[in-house]
């Protein structure tokens, strides 16, 4: 076993059940997700053991549970290296190369060739969440020169493929937001139901998805053009939900505006207009703001009634309950009692469940309800997959508990959007509430 970077990028998924189109966007998925930590071999304690079993079920929030009680009794060996994976899932990539570092520098003699690998993969992970592509693309290289015969066959197709996208963008910062004072302002909903939000380049204004669960953000050839930037014509493959690829490109904006907010150093992932285009219902896609972008916001609401708020002080006190799957945020939630890892996608309509749902509660499944075919469709053309219509969820968020009777499950293990988590919370879900907020510096998310 070792540690590893499950490179999956999907895009313009979207589910027709019944012949409707019910979730027009399952988000742009450039997943880096999270590294697979390895045996620490001939050191691991029991205690050890015991977080490798977590990390391996993808149980990171009661790995994370069990790292702080159990801290005191692991070796250094062992907080190190566990300690620099949870600050890995847990938004602290500075912390967790540092802690890689002194690794390196206590244990650099035992530490064996496969599980360096490991260690070089997690700090690829590290700088892509710190978009600092310059040295994404450095590690890149050094593991595709001294490391592939512990990579898989799909790591190293990625680890390449994403390589393109690194060297194109070495020269360009991460990305920054100027939040000066408290902003607030209205989110209108596009014809598909997402929640849209003016973005001006110069003098140009255009309507984008707001979504946390696009990993990058997104823009429409013809949008591009008209606005000027300089469009990247570098080569790299974006899986679609059907298992299809599709060529992007790249685009980097030095500036774009939202209200009284700027952002400088906006990266893009271009493509052509007719891939951004549902022409089922009508629907043209102009650009999406992504993850990189809100997340550099520090702290965002969002209320019932569709304001958006950022704050220039992010609130304090909130629970850590959240980490990050690559670029993708997964909150805990708790349903019948177990505490079960969603995807938070505000740019998807609806909610889903995933195939690890089913393998968790199948036996109740099969009793209440009867597996069908379920059809989706996106970019890569249209795929059937086995699920279940109509279920019914009910979850605890903190202090909140909202229920939905009309989810579809994913059964089908061929489905690309599993991850290792249970499911997807889409607005449907959000919209029991008054609203939400989601502090990126403290890793915490709330309903109000």
């Amino acid at each position: 076993m070792f540690l590893c970077v499950m490179n999956l990028l999907q895009i313009l998924g979207y589910q027709i059940i019944r012949k409707y189109i019910v979730l027009p966007l399952i988000g742009l998925n450039l997943c880096i997700s999270s590294c697979r930590p390895v045996p620490v071999g001939s050191t691991a304690t029991e205690n050890g053991k015991i977080l490798d079993s977590l990390y391996h079920a993808k149980d990171f929030f009661r790995m994370k549970t069990s790292y702080d009680g159990l801290e005191s009794r692991l070796s250094e060996y062992e907080k190190l290296y566990y300690g620099s994976v949870l600050k890995n899932l847990f938004n602290e990539p500075g912390e967790s190369l540092s802690a890689i570092a002194e690794l390196e520098q206590r244990f650099g003699k035992k530490i064996t060739d496969s599980t360096r690998s490991a260690l070089w993969q997690l700090q690829l992970s590290n700088y892509i969440k710190r978009l600092d592509y310059r040295n994404a693309a450095r590690v890149s290289r050094l593991i595709l020169g001294n490391y592939t015969a512990y990579l898989d066959s799909a790591t190293l197709s990625d680890i390449r493929n994403e390589l393109n996208i690194w060297k194109a963008l070495e020269k360009v910062p991460a990305v920054k937001a100027s939040v000066n004072t408290d902003h607030r302002l209205l989110l209108t909903l596009d014809k598909a139901g997402l929640k849209n939000t003016t973005v001006r380049f110069g003098s140009d204004s255009v309507d984008f998805i707001f979504d946390t669960g696009a990993n990058f953000s997104v823009i429409r050839r013809s949008v591009a053009e008209k606005a000027g930037l300089k469009i990247m014509e570098t080569d790299f493959l974006v899986g679609t939900i059907t298992g299809e690829q599709v060529k992007s490109r790249l685009a980097v904006a030095p500036q774009i505006h939202m209200g009284s907010i700027t952002w400088h150093n906006v990266v893009f992932l271009v493509f052509d207009d007719n891939s951004l285009t549902i022409p089922q219902i009508d629907y043209h896609i102009y650009g999406i703001l992504g993850f990189p972008e809100i997340r550099s916001l520090r702290e965002i609401r969002i209320s019932k009634d569709n304001i958006l708020t950022v704050p220039a002080r992010p609130t304090a006190g909130q629970p850590q309950n959240l980490y990050f799957d690559g670029l993708m945020p997964i909150i805990a939630a708790r349903h019948g009692g177990d505490t079960l890892a969603f995807s938070f996608d505000s740019g998807a309509s609806t909610t889903h469940l995933y195939p690890k749902f089913y393998e968790k509660y199948q036996r109740a499944i099969d009793t209440l309800y009867t597996i069908t075919s379920i059809a989706f469709g996106g970019a890569g053309g249209v795929q059937e997959f086995t699920g279940v219509e109509n279920v019914a969820l009910d979850l605890e968020l903190g202090d909140k508990y909202g229920q939905l009777d009309n989810i579809a499950l994913i059964v089908d293990e061929r489905y690309t959007e599993k991850r290792g988590i249970f499911g997807n919370l889409g607005q449907d879900f959000i919209g029991l509430f008054g609203g939400f907020a989601i502090n990126f510096e403290t890793s915490s998310l709330w309903f109000e």
